[in-house]
């Protein structure tokens, strides 16, 4: 679904969002693509987050992100064609 697409997904914890991360990049590469789904989270690194957000803006082809709410916090990464939430607490 989100093959297509510029996404950002949300998880509740950074546990979550690297877990997330790791089976949609597994999952991409056993489809043979080049797809990466990034990280984004406050125990990343500082550069390490910096370059997420890079790379996320100057994007020339869809890019995703896994993230907690570290990219609510108006960080400009431009456009994004979907937004997901996983386990959204009610």
């Amino acid at each position: 679904m989100t093959k297509e697409h510029s996404s950002m997904i949300f998880a509740n914890d950074r546990g979550l969002v690297e877990e997330t991360a790791v089976l949609l990049n597994r999952l991409t590469e056993h489809e043979g693509a080049t797809r990466d789904y990034f990280v984004h989270h406050s125990s990343i690194n500082k550069s390490e987050r910096e370059y997420v957000e890079k790379i996320l803006k100057a994007a020339n082809k869809p890019k995703s992100v896994v993230c907690t709410a570290t990219l609510e916090l108006g960080i400009d990464i431009g456009g994004m064609d979907m937004v997901i939430q996983i386990d959204s607490t009610l």
